[in-house]
């Protein structure tokens, strides 16, 4: 019986099959978790209010989510449709991040409503990222093919990035306010990098 029991103490936690010490970056200012509980195929991140599960999918790209309100128990299912990734929540509002390059799309979901409420392209600059801060989502559109910045600034280095094989563009940061659901266009608009 105790080479059962010891078998048993050392066999549960594998058939539990947690990844060990993986921690994805969710979204700067969105609200902390009370607990995360990462699996092979799937995380589940505790928070107050909410319960978000993400569910890799096999052979796909991206997750399946997964929101349940921990008070009346209703269930938002946001479908793998675009390598949807979980990137946050911030009071009642869920962030998902689409895609698996530099250029990506974001998606803002409202829990009360369980509607989505706002979607873009955005892209993070090299020494900026998209932020949330005071109910303001900060984040930087690309310009991209053809389209162009109302003003374009100098790119000093457009030619050595043309000849390193990418391209010069242009970002603008915008904010979204949570609250209001406006976007506002700054026309801060920087020369970056593109692959």
């Amino acid at each position: 019986i105790s080479i059962l029991i010891l078998s048993l103490f050392f066999l549960l936690p594998a058939l539990k099959a947690q990844k060990p010490e993986v921690r994805r970056i969710l979204l700067s200012g969105t609200d902390k978790y009370d607990s995360i509980t990462i699996y092979y195929d799937s995380t589940i991140w505790i928070y107050k209010k909410y319960i978000i599960k993400a569910f890799q999918e096999k052979g796909e790209v991206g997750e399946l989510i997964q929101v349940i309100n921990r008070t009346n128990k209703n269930v938002l299912t946001i479908k793998n449709e675009s390598s949807n990734h979980f990137w946050g929540i911030a009071n009642d509002f869920l962030f998902i991040y689409c895609g698996t390059s530099t250029v990506r799309t974001l998606l803002i979901y409202d829990l009360k409503t369980k509607h989505e409420i706002f979607n873009t392209t955005y892209m993070d600059a090299t020494l900026k990222k998209a932020a949330l801060q005071n109910n303001q989502l900060t984040f930087f559109y690309p310009y991209l093919g053809d389209e162009k910045p109302p003003t374009a600034p100098d790119c000093p280095d457009k030619l050595k990035w043309e000849q390193e094989g990418g391209q010069a563009g242009y970002l603008e940061e915008r904010i979204f306010n949570l609250k209001t659901k406006k976007l506002t266009k700054t026309g801060k608009i920087h020369c970056e990098y593109f692959e």
